[in-house]
């Protein structure tokens, strides 16, 4: 088996790409997943180490989690999974599409459910390693027009629950981390975000999925929530 490796989900940017970043810089050999070959090619070539994999394709697809598992079987294993692909829908209910919040649920809440199915039998199997599903505040906090994001990370939650249960007869851990605003590309398009003096930075939330990674073995974190802090602004 490679030593160290890491599945990513949504890896190219954000959170994923920080992750990425900060397991490679630490030994790991990275498979990585997201949309656009292209900008998943770039990313492995600015990571160091030379025995990074890509995998081109939405992950609410179940052909792109199948073929994760073809590499993480060549490779001979799977250290972590951290399920990161997710955006939001935020629109009020009564404007938003049937198409718009299926696809929502479909990326966050399958692209979660699926990746996690076709690995658990490599983490059953080895008898090690972690499951690490980025979440977020609103799992526990709803709000005024995210009906389709917030219901799709409290789902989230709930099969990390359930997937943990069936993980109690194992040494292979489970949990998720829920960050309140950081400041990435995800609330570009989005009516509300991170502000000068109150944000998280993507590398906050990769040392913590570092952190989490890393527990001791007589430790099973179930959640971390990972509010920022307030900042110091410039005049």
């Amino acid at each position: 088996m490679t030593e160290n490796i890491i599945v990513i989900t949504g890896a190219t940017s954000g959170i994923g790409r920080a992750t990425a970043e900060q397991f490679a810089s630490n030994g790991y050999t990275a498979v990585l997943n997201a949309r656009t070959e292209s900008d998943l090619k770039e990313l492995r070539d600015d990571l160091p180490g030379e025995t990074h994999r890509v995998v081109a394709g939405d992950i609410g697809d179940e052909n792109t989690s199948k073929v994760i598992k073809t590499i993480v079987d060549d490779l001979g294993g799977v250290d972590i999974l951290f399920n990161n692909a997710g955006y939001g829908e935020i629109q009020p209910v009564t404007e938003m599409s049937k198409d718009a919040f299926e696809n929502q649920l479909n990326t966050n809440v399958t692209g979660v459910f699926l990746p996690t199915k076709h690995l658990l039998p490599v983490f059953r199997e080895q008898d090690h390693g972690s499951i690490i599903t980025t979440s977020s505040l609103a799992a526990k906090n709803s709000f005024a027009n995210g009906s389709a994001y917030v219901a799709s990370k409290k789902a989230v939650q709930g099969f990390m629950e359930c997937v943990k249960q069936e993980l109690r007869d194992t040494n292979v851990k489970c949990g998720t981390i829920l960050p309140g605003s950081v400041d990435t590309a995800f609330f570009n398009d989005l009516p509300f975000g991170p502000t000068a003096d109150r944000h998280l930075d993507a590398e906050d939330v990769a040392k913590t999925v570092w952190f989490v990674a890393n527990q001791p073995a007589s430790a099973d974190l179930d959640e971390i929530v990972l509010r920022p802090a307030k900042r110091e602004t410039k005049d």
